[in-house]
């Protein structure tokens, strides 16, 4: 996401050289080195501090180096020191001074900013208190604290300006190059640093009020919540070995205490369970499937929320099976970002706590991404005055945001078909991961699940679900695949391509079980499914309108363009590579002779596994290796920029090797971006072309790819 504010240097600007590239070593391991004290590769400490003195010394606003980066607070005023680094090929020089505890930044860590896998910036962490500020923005993680940033440029020795004409990042790094550091974004010649820090926090927060109640003002405060992939990391093994303890010495159960902690955050946002009970909501939860049934379930004026989004947030809340307006997201945005402010700042009066009017209106005081999401999910519908609603769980079910729902706003719940996901939270076994879905159940609502046999664990899980429902008193309406079969599923209309998996019937058979089950609860008149399956053979045409025009980016998704054709799906785990493999040979099937490649990432799951079940289904297909050439690539949508560090790629490694190992005969390649394999993939079609072959492509394997692909095809798409 795009700073607010950027301020270009200027040509007048005081530089300080603070020495050759040569005299800071790289670091490039994430959250691994503390600055101040741990050496690289023989040098020194991976940082320089620059005190610059104030206006009043004998020689005003000269910078000198501190000897020792780790004693840097002993040598002077940190408000006039500033740290200088090198992490992951990129220079960065901030304050040293940590804006909130006062504490040198010399003795922090840098670390990668990352969404669901996605690097998306670089941070630096202050030891004291453990508050981390954004590189290249200069946020704080919570409250409205800002580091203050200057700007680097990199030049041939002597010389007067940004090397080749103004393109720092042109330039190879070396030891003949220089580091310098610009000071004057401001009329002062040379202002101390003091002054830089103030006029830039101004700035920032001039920029911030301009913005304070537009849809990119909203995206910024949104982006600045902690996401959910730090929540989901706390589940992860080394986390919970060192998770906090309740008073009886155990570790605290993190799921026990997420729906209390939800029911609370909605009542800070001035909502109740009781006003939830004005909705009336189909439930959705499971591994794969989750997006397909309520696209569909449109009935009458339906809202939907459902997760993740892979062109615009807004794709998460929709309105008549369109995301909500621009206009519309920034306006409930701010007030549900609002009534936390006033929250917190009527606690803060009560428990007279002294807290600043920056802190109360800041992250601090707001829940993290998707819980706050769910929140201003809840309250657009209320406000549009949505009756029905199709709300999707974000992971598992049981203690899963979404699930402070009460019995009195369901009408059905789905359990869509399960499979291995977020293993920390929800268990490593199918049987377990059911339960946690199962969680969703209510008294006296169907829940509708399609009906697993065919191994040991889906039997299992099976059990598992039964006695879920059984103990919720939720009738358990099971869906067998012969009757899905039989019943053949709803002929899409031409437009609605997304959702044209073979596979996607079973999905269907639940979406449409549920919405006669809605209609039915809404209108007692209406004729309702029952536990035998016998009424999928007579749906209604009002169930089925929807499943027709059901169109979701990214699932099952045809592109056309000149003679190549893209097939695009999200699959990310075995069960649903399975169907995406017999999705992508059926559409290929009838082509005569077409050049196939396939664009695949997955960087945390086991890779092999996921690649025996994709081949193993496009083989069982058309009978031969599907693939003639494979391009595994990072999430990444662009290239590394000169002077950035080499992408990562050893995952992508591991992934052609296993590639050549089941398909000796594909020609597999490696990208570090999603940009670099679009050109791979124009390069090779454009040679199949000339002599007559089309080409047809497959990108799968992860959802933050597709999203990566479908950004990068777009250049105009709302980011």
């Amino acid at each position: 996401m795009a700073v607010p504010f950027s301020v270009p240097s200027r040509a007048a600007a005081a530089w300080f050289h603070v020495g050759s590239t040569s005299s800071f070593p790289n670091i490039s391991e994430s959250g691994a080195t503390t600055l101040a004290t741990c050496t690289q590769d023989g040098h020194g400490p991976p940082c320089k501090v620059f005190e610059i003195s104030p206006p009043d010394a004998p020689r005003p606003n000269v910078m000198t180096e501190v000897e020792d980066p780790q004693e840097a607070s002993l040598a002077g005023a940190l408000q006039d020191q500033v740290l200088v680094f090198r992490y992951r090929g990129k220079f960065h020089a901030v304050d040293n001074k940590c804006p909130h505890s006062s504490y040198p930044l010399s003795n922090g860590a840098p670390f990668d900013i990352e969404d669901f896998g996605i690097v998306l910036s670089a941070g630096l962490t202050c030891p004291k208190h453990g508050w981390s500020f954004d590189l290249f923005s200069g946020r704080a993680d919570r409250g409205n604290y800002r580091l203050k940033l200057w700007e680097v440029q990199l030049r041939p020795p002597g010389g007067l300006g940004p090397a080749v004409d103004g393109r720092s990042a042109a330039v190879s790094l070396s030891e003949e190059h220089e580091v310098r550091l610009s000071s004057s974004f401001f009329s002062r010649p040379y202002p101390s640093a003091t002054t830089i820090a103030s006029k830039w926090r101004l700035l920032h927060f001039a920029s911030d009020r301009a913005m304070a109640r537009t849809y990119d003002g909203a995206l910024l405060r949104l982006a600045s919540l902690q996401s959910n992939k730090a929540i989901t990391s706390l589940f992860d093994p080394p986390n919970l070995a060192t998770a906090s303890t309740g008073d009886n010495g155990k570790p605290v159960d993190l799921n026990a205490l997420a729906i209390p902690e939800m029911l609370a955050w909605l009542e800070r946002a001035g909502l109740t369970v009781q006003d939830l009970t004005r909705l009336r909501c189909i439930h959705v939860a499971g591994t794969k499937g989750k997006g397909s049934p309520e696209a569909r379930c449109v009935v009458g004026r339906v809202g939907t929320y459902t997760s993740p989004h892979l062109i615009t947030v807004r794709e998460r809340i929709q309105l008549d099976g369109e995301p909500i307006s621009q206009d519309q997201f920034a306006r409930y945005f701010f007030e549900v970002w609002d009534a936390f402010t006033a929250s917190a700042r009527s606690k803060s009066l009560k428990d007279d706590l002294d807290i600043s009017d920056e802190d109360l209106e800041g992250p601090g005081t707001k829940p993290f991404y998707f819980r706050f999401l769910t929140i201003m999910a809840f309250h657009v519908f209320l406000q549009e005055r949505v009756h029905s609603a199709i709300i999707e769980c974000g992971i598992g079910g049981q203690y899963d945001s979404t699930n402070v729902i009460p019995q009195e706003a369901v009408t059905a719940t789905i359990v869509t078909q399960l499979g291995i996901d977020h293993v920390g939270m929800l268990g490593r076994t199918l049987p377990e991961i059911a339960w946690h879905k199962a969680g969703i159940c209510k008294q006296g609502r169907k829940c509708f699940t399609r009906q697993l046999a065919s191994s040991d664990s889906e039997r299992q899980a099976m059990a598992t679900l039964r006695q879920r429902a059984h103990e919720a008193q939720a009738p358990l309406v099971e869906v067998p695949d012969g009757e899905v079969q039989a019943w053949g599923g709803v002929h899409r209309s031409r437009a609605a391509q997304s959702l044209a998996g073979h596979f996607q019937k079973y999905n269907q058979a639940l979406a449409v079980g549920a919405a006669m089950e809605h209609l039915a609860v809404l209108d007692p008149s209406l004729r309702r499914p029952e536990e035998s399956i016998q009424w999928l053979r007579e749906v209604p045409e009002i169930c089925t309108t929807g499943l027709r025009q059901a169109n979701l980016r990214g699932r099952c998704e045809t592109r056309h363009d000149g003679s190549t054709t893209w097939y695009i799906d999200g699959a990310h785990t075995s069960e649903s590579l399975q169907g995406t493999a017999e999705w992508f040979a059926t559409q290929v099937a009838d082509s005569e002779n077409p050049q196939t490649i396939l664009v695949f990432n997955q960087q945390d799951r086991d890779v092999s596994k996921l690649l025996q079940e994709l081949i193993r289904g496009t083989k069982d297909q058309a009978g031969q290796t599907c693939f003639e050439h494979a391009i595994f690539t990072t999430n990444e949508p662009r290239p590394a920029l000169h002077g950035e560090a080499p992408r990562d790629v050893s995952v992508q490694q591991t992934a052609l090797r296993c590639m050549e190992g089941l398909s000796p005969l594909t020609k597999c390649f490696v990208t570090s971006s999603v940009m670099e394999a679009l050109m791979q993939v124009s390069d090779l079609a454009s040679k199949a072309g000339t002599s007559g072959r089309r080409t047809v492509v497959l990108v799968t394997g992860s959802l933050h790819l597709v999203s990566a692909m479908l950004r990068t095809m777009e250049p105009g798409a709302e980011l």
